[in-house]
């Protein structure tokens, strides 16, 4: 394997990692961002506060 193949395999890793982080970071803050917002939306509703869709 050449050094250029090494470099060229080293940097699709490096790629498919930051592409794994990025999806499971997205993952993450759709289900954080998705549950402060329900909750926020059931304690308005609770609370007789009118709640824009």
């Amino acid at each position: 394997m050449t050094t250029d193949e090494k470099v060229s395999r080293a940097q699709d890793k490096y790629q498919n990692l930051i592409n794994k982080f990025g999806f499971e970071l997205a993952d993450f803050m759709e289900r954080f961002f998705g549950e402060i917002l329900s909750e926020l939306n059931s304690t308005e509703s609770e609370n007789g506060i009118a709640v824009e869709e």
